[in-house]
């Protein structure tokens, strides 16, 4: 089976798009249940999804502009 670049695609956007879920789980679950896991760990679930986050997005933008599904 050939793998191109648009398969690809689809697997980095699956793994950008559920690491900023999975963060956010945890800061939820904190707030909900009012259990304080620890500041550090809030500050880096904000940062880590934002990462990811902005990276989720310039693969979607930079796919598209290159059309990269169809090679």
């Amino acid at each position: 089976m050939l793998i191109t670049n648009g398969m690809l695609g689809v697997l980095a956007a699956l793994f950008f798009f559920i690491g900023p879920f999975a963060f956010s789980v945890i800061v939820i679950i904190e707030d909900y249940y009012s259990i304080s896991i620890g500041g550090d760990i809030r500050l880096l679930a904000y940062i880590v999804a934002s990462v990811q986050t902005i990276s989720f997005g310039y693969l979607l933008w930079n796919t598209f502009r290159k059309k990269a599904w169809l090679s």
